[in-house]
């Protein structure tokens, strides 16, 4: 509501209290845009007007405050002595944080929090957790998108810190200058909701991870989906494709050593179930290598080296 009488420039230019009715500006639309991520209704064209606005006043990302030329306490903007006052920006300066600045604070923190809401919830041994978690960060993905084309101007954001996250294989990532605001706003998704979650202890993990790879029915969408949202993440391929080496050991051993085999079962008897078992287990990742994996070298490399181990196993 408070953005409804603020929606013009002038509104906000012509007032002694320039910084803090700007601040006010910035708090309600980044809180707006939060509220869309709950499914929240908002005004989004009053919303995308006071965002432009905001880009107008060059509030988009850091500032220093106004002060009028006869004093240093009041903050003050004069449109008529724009061009020729400027304000002394010190080392000491405390800058107002800006709607890029508050927007990714809230957007980092909010998917922090629903990363480990997850977490907790999730159950270690329920294997459908981790499609629909695949599935909520592709969402996410596409509405942070959606969120930048239709709201935020074309115009290049500033570099960014991903802050350390509480989890226990994460660490701060460098700062990065994004292009775009699509790109900006979607390394926040990968970096702090689906980035934290794609490690050997959580999505990886063989109890999450084997069922998912055992099911032919999820090699398309949900392993084609893993793999895909992997490709976002650095090293993310290769932790991938390191578990998937290590499934691929643990079932073709498991194949050729079966721990319910009978002890008198004889070599000619084994053969005839081992045999067609280890062909129909090839298929079974030569199908996830050309349909989940997109015909990925990493990946046929990864099943060769599998299948050499376990026929050199001894089996």
């Amino acid at each position: 509501p408070a953005l409804g009488g603020l929606q013009q420039p002038n509104a906000i230019m012509t007032q002694n209290h320039y910084t803090p009715i700007l601040g006010a500006v910035i708090y309600a639309g980044t809180q707006s845009l939060i509220a869309e991520l709950n499914n929240e209704s908002t005004d989004r064209p009053l919303l995308r007007n006071c965002i432009r606005m905001l880009h107008e006043l060059d509030a988009m990302v850091d500032f220093a405050p106004f002060t009028s030329p006869d004093s240093t306490s009041a903050p003050f903007f004069c449109p008529e002595t724009a061009t020729t006052t400027t304000t002394l920006v010190t080392p000491s300066t405390k800058l107002h944080g800006g709607f890029y600045t508050d927007l990714i604070a809230r957007l980092i923190s909010y998917f922090d929090q629903e990363g480990r809401k997850w977490m907790l919830e999730s159950s270690s041994t329920a294997a459908a957790d981790v499609p629909s978690f695949l599935m909520h960060v592709e969402q996410r993905l596409k509405y942070v998108t959606s969120i930048a084309v239709y709201y935020l101007p074309n115009s290049t954001p500033p570099p960014i810190h991903h802050t350390p996250l509480h989890h226990p294989s994460s660490s701060t990532t460098s700062p990065h200058q994004y292009s775009n605001n699509k790109r900006l706003l979607a390394s926040i998704v990968d970096m702090h909701l689906l980035k934290p979650h794609l490690t050997e202890s959580c999505l990886l993990h063989p109890h999450q991870l084997y069922p998912l790879l055992d099911d032919p029915t999820r090699i398309n969408p949900d392993v084609k989906r893993l793999y895909l949202l992997s490709r976002r993440i650095e090293n993310g391929i290769e932790t991938l494709r390191s578990a998937f080496a290590e499934y691929g050991k643990h079932k073709g051993l498991s194949i050729l050593h079966p721990q319910s085999s009978a002890s008198n079962a004889t070599t000619k008897e084994q053969e005839k179930t081992v045999i067609p078992q280890l062909l129909q287990f090839k298929a079974h990742l030569e199908a996830l290598h050309n349909i989940a994996f997109a015909h990925d070298n990493l990946f046929a490399v990864a099943i060769r080296t599998v299948l050499e181990d376990v026929l050199n196993s001894g089996g």
